[in-house]
């Protein structure tokens, strides 16, 4: 195989989802779809005009005012870094991106003053003023900490997880936070995998109950109409796709799977998640039979935005892009730029490699302009429908610092519904046998039912407490 690359064998012989079967498109009208390798996949995902919102004039003229360089800008997200956590010192960086316009998303950062601060720096200082999105992973709380997201489908009560994104959504943005990386949905069939705890469990049409039930409860209404409110943060549905199909267990493995498994089991929760209108989509970084999820045009094109249409933009896991390098995929940081841009990716989270070389892919041909476009569009959308070009900021003297009374009250509620107790009548485990005088385990006194935002169980309201805050546990590296 002299000077052949493995991903022109995988295409070769089919290995690659994209060549092999019928595309999303294919799927979705019966029609004929061109073969992989066809150019600029994205090129022709268009949003559905309900999906593009009331912004998409005011996009237009902000296109046309953007050069290159400021339009690559924006398909970046550079990390802040704290005391302790990864992030290879980007906070010199950050600002002077901020300046010149050279940034469109600060991962890590919170606090209302801090995020101001910044913010600050791009709208009052770069020449067309174009605000920062901040992103955080906000998983199962801000400030007041909710039940784990596989605690909260042991519930089998959507319902917890909108209270969780309520509460967690007014936190996060009085803190400047816009944009969280939840829900994750990774169906997963796997035990050993140790992501288990932040996805869905096993059974894909609960975890679709979950993602629309959590993107509601951050976002709102599914047209981002209620996006731009103090109360609302920007969604993100990860990991797109079949993360939880990881080969034993193993984080970032390979995943073997037939395009019905991929249909029936991996993809149903993510098309919940955009029904409910899920403003970002993050890619995996797991192989899909060959091909890394990040350089997929069949699920992050074919599927996700020409079949269903998503009108958001997709995002890159933590240093996701230029990791196709480690796969054998890319040769170089440039080819995997343009693997990436092709099949659909539109940020690029912590690494350069769109930025640095996009002007030269697009000089070459090997990216088109509308494509380039076509990413800075979506960014630009989320951004319009959060509202922060009329209010890029926070106000400070309204942040929340700490759980509320009604916060905690709301947290408590949760965890009791999504209390698993088991009960041990035939003295059957280690336990009992023992200490024969612990009869039982536990006792389950009422049993779930998943019933979705409405009645939740028998005696109990399905409405939140009163509560104006939110929760939870942060990660310096989000994915």
């Amino acid at each position: 195989m002299d000077g052949m690359r493995r991903r022109t064998l995988l295409a070769a012989i089919g290995g690659t989802v994209a060549a092999s079967g019928p595309t999303g498109a294919q799927l979705a009208t019966g029609g004929a779809a061109q073969a992989a390798g066809r150019g600029d996949l994205a090129d022709v995902a268009r949003p559905s005009a309900h999906r593009a919102g009331p912004h998409e004039d005011e996009i237009r003229k902000l296109l046309g005012r953007m050069t290159v360089e400021e339009k690559l800008g924006q398909l970046q997200q550079l990390t802040w870094n704290g005391d302790t956590g990864p992030g290879g010192g980007q906070n010199e960086e950050v600002e002077r991106a901020a300046r010149s316009g050279r940034i469109g998303s600060v991962l890590n950062l919170h606090g209302a003053a801090h995020n101001n601060a910044l913010q600050r720096l791009a709208v009052e200082e770069s020449r067309l003023g174009i605000p920062l999105l901040f992103g955080l992973d906000v998983i199962h709380g801000f400030w007041t900490t909710f039940p784990i997201p596989l605690a909260q489908q042991a519930s089998f009560d959507p319902a917890v997880a909108t209270w969780d994104a309520k509460v967690a959504s007014v936190e996060a943005r009085s803190n400047g936070v816009l944009w969280t990386f939840a829900p994750m949905m990774d169906v997963t069939h796997e035990p050993r995998w140790g992501r288990i705890v932040e996805g869905s469990g096993e059974e894909p049409h609960l975890a679709e109950r979950f993602a629309a039930a959590k993107v509601t409860g951050h976002q709102g209404r599914a047209d981002g109409a209620d996006l731009a409110r103090a109360d609302r943060i920007a969604a993100c549905a990860k990991h797109f796709v079949a993360y939880g199909g990881a080969e034993g267990g193993r984080d970032y493995n390979t995943v073997d799977v037939s395009e019905a498994r991929l249909r029936n089991l991996y993809l149903p929760p993510f098309k919940a998640a955009v029904d409910a209108g899920v403003a970002t989509v993050m890619a995996s970084f797991n192989t899909i039979n060959g091909v890394p999820a990040h350089g997929n045009p069949h699920t992050l094109t074919d599927v996700l935005k020409q079949a269903w249409g998503f009108a958001g933009f997709v995002v890159s896991d933590y240093t996701g892009v230029q990791e196709m390098i480690t796969h054998g995929f890319a040769a170089d940081a440039a080819d995997a730029a343009r693997l990436a841009l092709t099949a659909g990716v539109d940020m690029e989270m912590v690494g350069t490699t769109i930025r640095d070389h996009g002007a030269k892919l697009l000089a070459a041909g090997d990216v088109s302009q509308r494509r380039l476009d076509d990413a800075v569009t979506r960014v630009l959308r989320v951004k319009f429908q959060l509202g922060l070009f009329e209010h890029p900021y926070v106000d400070e003297g309204a942040a929340v610092t700490a759980p509320t009374p009604a916060a905690r009250k709301a947290a408590r509620e949760v965890a009791s519904r999504c209390l698993v107790l088991l009960k041990n009548e035939q003295r059957s485990s280690r336990c009992a046998a023992t200490r024969p005088r612990s009869r039982s385990l536990a006792r389950s006194a009422t049993r779930p039912t998943c019933t979705g935002p409405g009645p939740a169980r028998a005696g109990r309201s399905s409405a939140p407490p009163p509560c104006s805050t939110g929760s939870g546990r942060r990660s310096p590296r989000p994915g």
